[in-house]
């Protein structure tokens, strides 16, 4: 083959990567122009997943499931869609924003990233190995400043301008957004009530999604995990984890492990 026609073959494959962005923009802009779109927008690993597919099985339409609208490498050229024509364009919307314990979500983010090194670990050796892998992440301070480099950024709301109520949930209506933050820590059945309150589906209800393979060796891992104190105290003196109240409590369940060690000593 030529070098000629291997350039008009390549430019023959951009064009049609082309049209078919172009036609799915279309059939995208059609769903968003007729009906009030919900975007699933959040940081990854908060159990948001189950949630938007409970949703898409009820017959929410447009909905959108979303990590990165403006920051981050990792924007799909359907993100930049949803951007372009629903925030920038300020066109009313609902937004669900799950949020969790940082520690606890990073562990998971890191945890499912590395699975495959992870899932043999079995010494003391490899577990501490794995610690200051995680420690080492380049993407810990992700949770902590998701609102502000993310939601923030792309709505101009300011979560942290409401305050968050003990009971795990609120909703922010600001210009044309309405916008749902709840833990995910909640029990699925008040996650269910409320969410389903804010979409307006009666008898909302969400399906779980769980390995029993992986989620025993993942506890298994978070029990036998020593993480740094410094580590922890910066987490949880964190603007992020003192605003939604993620208290001393769960602190101490980090710390823990280390606790322990000393009185063993």
């Amino acid at each position: 083959m030529s070098i000629k026609s291997t350039i008009l073959g390549s430019k023959s494959i951009r064009y049609v990567v082309q049209v078919v962005k172009r036609y799915y923009n279309r059939l995208y802009l059609m769903n968003i122009r007729h009906k009030q779109p919900v975007l699933v927008y959040q940081m990854a690993k908060v159990g948001s997943m189950s949630v938007f597919e409970a949703l898409s099985k009820r017959g929410v339409k447009p909905i959108y499931h979303l990590h990165n609208l403006v920051s981050g490498s990792r924007i799909v050229w359907r993100d930049q869609v949803v951007f372009e024509d629903i925030i920038k364009k300020g066109k009313d919307v609902k937004i669900i924003v799950l949020i969790r314990e940082p520690i606890a979500r990073n562990l998971s983010r890191f945890w499912y990233s590395n699975n495959k090194n992870i899932n043999g670990w079995s010494d003391r050796v490899d577990l501490e190995t794995f610690t200051r892998e995680f420690v080492e992440a380049t993407d810990q301070n992700f949770p902590l400043n998701w609102f502000d480099i993310e939601l923030k950024a792309a709505t101009g709301v300011d979560i942290y301008s409401y305050t968050f109520p003990s009971c795990g949930y609120m909703i922010v209506d600001e210009g044309p957004y309405s916008i749902l933050v709840l833990k995910t820590e909640l029990d699925d059945s008040i996650k269910e009530e409320v969410i389903g309150l804010f979409v307006g589906l009666p008898n909302f209800q969400i399906d779980k999604r769980v390995n029993v393979s992986k989620s025993e060796k993942y506890r298994a891992f978070k029990k036998k995990i020593e993480l740094p104190y410094r580590y922890v105290s910066n987490m949880y003196t964190s603007k992020y984890a003192q605003h939604f109240g993620y208290s001393d409590e769960i602190r101490y369940k980090w710390l823990e492990p280390i606790f322990r060690k000393e009185l063993n000593q």
